[in-house]
């Protein structure tokens, strides 16, 4: 007499396994994302702080160039000179 039983148990316990590895991996692969997010929103909330002056001397220096541009013009009588800004690319 042969039976096949120790198969049949083989195949539900290494599915109630599969199941239950799998479960903990998403319930794993959530708290990750969750820290993660935290951490990269304090970062970027720090990164957006600290560009805030930088950023602005840039803008001060875009002015500077349209001023400098505008000068040029008036003392040069020269009408559509090309923009500056294109020369520092």
């Amino acid at each position: 007499m042969s039976s096949n039983l120790g198969q049949a148990v083989s195949g539900g316990v290494s599915k109630a396994l599969g199941k239950e590895v799998e479960e903990r991996t998403k319930g794993l692969r959530e708290q990750v994302d969750r820290a993660l997010k935290g951490r990269t929103d304090k970062l970027s909330g720090l990164l957006g702080e600290g560009a805030k002056g930088p950023l602005a001397k840039l803008g001060a220096g875009d002015a500077r160039v349209q001023e400098l541009q505008q000068s040029l013009q008036k003392s040069l009588g020269v009408p559509g000179l090309p923009g500056l800004k294109g020369l520092f690319r």
